[in-house]
């Protein structure tokens, strides 16, 4: 990945802090025919609103974010045995008048499940979100009985906050929304 990237300029190189992954920007080249193949598993979609998305879509989607800086998106890359693009991790809607974002997480790759990697990729997540773009606080929101994504967010340290009962319609049953938070203990009103 070239420094002088436009991506790169905008959003620096990512954060690594020496762990298994590392995220960095999400890049146009990013949006192969692999790419394409993590939304149409039924596994790796299975409590994802986004399904079937083509490249052109997550194109569209990745420009349409970084030139309304409303939404930014990064590649959960893993560094080890080579460097191997796993998911994505996105920070926004961003609201920059309260100082909030959500934070949403896709493992495409399966093989790089149950072994911390979603956990990791919300530290780094978090840390972008707080330091880089200076927010207040973050959230997420999960279909209830999507534990491995509640666990990853607590790991992480997010909390529950919240849970709204029949928020979605999810495989024929109406099921409740998993509001997970955390807050920027460095952030101060006016800075």
């Amino acid at each position: 990945m070239s420094e002088d990237h436009l991506f790169v300029r905008r959003l620096g190189p990512g954060l690594d802090h020496g762990g298994p992954i590392r995220l960095r920007p999400l890049l146009p080249d990013d949006l192969g025919e692999r790419y394409e193949a993590w939304f149409r598993d039924e596994q790796v979609t299975r409590y994802l609103e986004a399904r079937g998305i083509s490249a052109f879509d997550a194109l569209r989607h990745l420009m349409d974010g970084f030139q309304s800086e409303a939404w930014f998106m990064y590649a959960i890359e893993q560094k080890a045995p080579q460097p191997r693009h796993v998911g994505n991790l996105k920070i926004g809607p961003i609201n920059r008048r309260h100082a909030t974002a959500e934070i949403s997480i896709v493992i495409g790759e399966r093989d790089c499940w149950g072994r911390g990697v979603a956990t990791e990729a919300v530290r780094l997540g978090t840390e972008l979100a707080f330091g880089r773009f200076g927010l207040r606080k973050l959230y997420a929101g999960m279909v209830e009985g999507n534990e491995g994504s509640v666990r990853a967010f607590e790991k992480a340290g997010w909390r529950v906050e919240s849970r709204l009962p029949g928020a979605f319609i999810h495989e024929g049953t109406i099921k409740g929304k998993v509001v997970v938070t955390i807050d920027n203990p460095g952030f101060h009103v006016g800075t």
